[in-house]
């Protein structure tokens, strides 16, 4: 859904789908939920090794990522919003003409009881 709302927005042409994208963004967002935490650098290892490991080939990345529980972004639509409208980044990473693959995944939090990703 992300994705989708993300291509309706940019002025430039749309971005590419991309499986080592999708794979790389379902691991780092399966690990952030894992652990509750929240960020684009988790144990000293930034969102750029999650692309790597997926097989990525790449000259720039970015990432936007966004937790809607306890916020005013409570739907895909909300969350882009608050991107394009950020000042930090997050609308320019979206609207980079340079850029030409995407891949979204949102990951509920687990219950205690999931076991963890190897």
């Amino acid at each position: 859904m992300v994705s989708r709302i993300t291509t309706r927005q940019r002025p430039v042409r749309p971005l590419e789908e991309d499986d080592a994208l999708r794979e790389a963004a379902r691991r780092h967002s399966a690990y952030m939920a894992q652990r509750g935490a929240f960020d684009h650098t988790l144990a000293g290892c930034a969102f750029s090794t999650w692309i790597d490991a997926a097989g990525c080939k790449w000259r720039s990345v970015g990432e936007n990522i966004a937790m809607r529980r306890g916020t005013r972004a409570s739907t895909a639509e909300a969350v882009v919003g608050v991107w394009l409208a950020s000042g930090e980044g997050h609308c320019e990473a979206l609207m980079d003409a340079h850029w030409r693959a995407r891949r979204a995944s949102r990951r509920a939090r687990p219950s205690p009881s999931s076991r963890s990703i190897p």
